[in-house]
């Protein structure tokens, strides 16, 4: 596992100053300014044009860099972009004349850490935005590496969260080796696809930058091709369709919903389509947003359908009970099942803490 150690660098004792401007008065008058401000020390190199400032950048190191936005090779924004891309990490506080306030304040946006109006500043608040935008960067500069550091262990987290399950399905696989009664085999499977479905959620968080949003539409797909696999069911038998792209959950509420998709698919693929079925075959899980505060995530097959007094929510079953449990208790939803050309169970889930 790599872990990005950052350091904060101390204040330099002397500032190594890159002032970018074209204006020989400028220049003139900034370095008068810091030569005359008490208990600052500095070395000043300048640039008059962005390619010669450019290379310079490639063969020094500056603490700060000092620029006006429009030079003889270069004009406005384009200017700071041009330099944040040759290096990002030297805080850059931008020049700019009496009429481009607005013009610095846009650079500001864009990644320089302040701007100034020639004519309104003196030597102390030069000096202080200097020390300031220095320090400020530096910080910056520290969070970022520690927040990647953070990325990295909890990424290592789900990758070794998603191994120790892989290996708890295993160790259920062996011993199923060992069971002769087909219920209980078929318990011990259920209970190894029910790891597996939790696992490959670990699995899809460890392989993406957004701990708070998983890809239920290639999480699902990862999920069915599991149980075609383990029902030993053709892919090209039943007709699968998924619709769930506005379907946003982070692992809290992934996991539950997760499991609920993997007790239906697993009873549809078991239970809805026995051989004497004439149709083809077909199942669809769909989400779709009712308002701002509900969405329908719908599973549906046109299979045999279930028996007209059937109720989830007194199935004595392990995976409905399940199914419920996840669904109400869980993710804070309602079930809803509708037996009609098939079966169709309609969860209606709250849209807050998505």
């Amino acid at each position: 596992m790599e872990t990005n150690n950052f350091k904060q660098q101390p204040i330099p004792e002397i500032y190594q100053i890159l002032m970018i401007e074209d204006d020989d008065d400028d220049i003139f008058i900034i370095k008068s300014m810091l030569t005359d401000t008490v208990d600052f020390r500095f070395n000043l190199d300048t640039s008059t044009k962005l390619e010669d400032a450019l290379e310079k950048m490639k063969k020094s190191v500056f603490d700060i860099i000092l620029m006006d936005l429009n030079l003889p090779d270069s004009h406005g924004l384009e200017t700071l972009k041009k330099i944040l891309n040759a290096d990002e990490t030297v805080p850059i506080v931008v020049l700019t004349g009496l009429n481009d306030k607005t013009l610095g304040i846009l650079a500001v946006k864009e990644g320089a850490q302040d701007y100034l109006v020639k004519g309104e500043i003196s030597g102390n608040l030069l000096a202080r935005v200097i020390s300031y935008s220095v320090e400020r960067k530096k910080t910056e500069e520290m969070i970022k590496s520690s927040l990647k550091e953070k990325e990295i262990l909890l990424k290592e987290i789900h990758h070794r969260v998603k191994n120790n399950l892989q290996v708890i399905s295993s160790l259920l696989n062996l011993q199923s080796r060992y069971i002769l009664d087909n219920q209980d085999l078929m318990m011990f499977k259920e209970s190894q696809n029910r790891i597996r479905t939790i696992a490959m959620i670990h699995e899809k968080l460890y392989h993406t930058d957004d701990f708070n949003h998983i890809n239920f539409s290639e999480y699902i797909e990862s999920l069915a091709s599991d149980l075609f696999n383990t029902y030993k069911i053709e892919r090209d038998k039943v007709t699968l369709k998924i619709s769930v792209k506005e379907l946003v959950f982070g692992i809290d509420r992934a996991v539950p919903c997760g499991l609920i998709i993997n007790e239906l698919l697993s009873n549809a693929l078991k239970y809805a389509f026995p051989e004497s079925f004439s149709e083809n075959p077909e199942i669809s899980i769909t989400y779709t947003k009712i308002n701002n505060n509900e969405g329908d995530l719908v599973f549906q097959d046109n299979g045999a359908g279930l028996p007209k007094d059937f109720d989830p929510h007194k199935s004595e079953t392990l995976g409905m009970f399940l199914v419920v449990i996840l669904a109400e208790e869980q993710l804070g939803g309602k079930i809803f099942l509708e037996n009609k050309n098939g079966t169709c169970y309609r969860i209606r889930i709250p849209i807050k803490n998505q």
